[in-house]
């Protein structure tokens, strides 16, 4: 008995502990404590061809003067500098990336039309007049591609959207078949029924038929999904099950927001159970 009274005792501790440790993870910290020495990154979720703000504040600077902020991506190295009007990116984020705020006391970074590629950690630093970077921050940015199912009838157009002018294909996968079959690329198509809608960036199947039921995927100039439809006829919509990624995306952030505290409740779970065989 006092075996298990000692267990049931320092489970409870070990209990506390991380319900303190989770607890100083969402909580601000106390004005004039010392920073966290190895803080982590912020999260920031988006889709394929969209617009997102990676946010860094910018710290004062002793004298006023123009920030010298660069930003690097953990895959990639340096993808951005930037000094007053002087700007340089790197060629894959070309025309996309840029500071809207910078020497404003914020140096976030602002990316256009998300591609796939565009995801991992980023960090930012200032840099000095001695050539030498001062960490500002650190951004994991996830990007998803997009997920949809839509209902015809026989005889309809199918409607795809290609969500970015970087998208450069649309593949077919049937719903009896292994195999993915080319039907369209930018600047040229392998179907006849495949056609670019010519002011906006969506592709037109016509007369959709049994043997078009199936996925539909749209990649990038680096064969990443863009998206991902699923084509079924004559089925009963209104009771279908439909998913898409902003669903999931919300999903994923509650996953992540609540992971230390499913960890707690799975402890605390343990500890009731020791506790009643204690009690037994």
């Amino acid at each position: 008995m006092e075996t298990k009274s000692a267990r049931a005792w320092a489970m409870l501790q070990l209990l506390l502990r991380l319900s303190a440790h989770t607890a100083s993870l969402v909580s601000p910290a106390a004005p004039g404590s010392a920073p966290d020495p190895a803080p982590d990154p912020a999260v920031v979720s988006s889709l394929v061809g969209a617009d997102v703000l990676l946010p860094c504040p910018c710290p004062a600077l002793s004298r006023p003067s123009v920030p010298h902020v660069q930003w690097c991506l953990d895959s990639a190295g340096p993808v951005l500098e930037q000094r007053g009007q002087q700007r340089w990116t790197a060629q894959e984020l070309s025309e996309r990336a840029e500071l809207p705020q910078a020497g404003r006391g914020d140096c976030s970074l602002r990316l256009r039309d998300l591609q796939v590629s565009d995801g991992g950690q980023y960090q930012s630093f200032l840099i000095s007049e001695a050539k030498r970077g001062l960490f500002l921050c650190s951004v994991k940015l996830l990007v998803f591609d997009h997920s949809s199912v839509q209902f015809r009838r026989r005889g309809e157009d199918l409607i795809l959207d290609l969500h970015t002018a970087h998208a450069t294909s649309l593949a077919f996968q049937g719903s009896n078949s292994s195999e993915w079959r080319p039907l369209w690329w930018r600047g040229g198509t392998a179907s006849p029924r495949v056609l670019k809608e010519p002011l906006k960036e969506q592709l037109r199947l016509t007369s959709v038929s049994d043997s078009d039921q199936g996925v539909y995927k749209v990649l990038d100039q680096n064969g990443l999904t863009v998206s991902s439809t699923r084509l079924s006829l004559d089925q009963d919509e209104a009771t279908a099950v439909r998913f898409t990624h902003p669903d999931r995306l919300l999903l994923r952030a509650a996953a992540v927001r609540s992971s230390c505290c499913t960890l707690l409740l799975l402890l605390l779970l343990l500890f009731i159970l020791t506790s009643s065989r204690l009690v037994l």
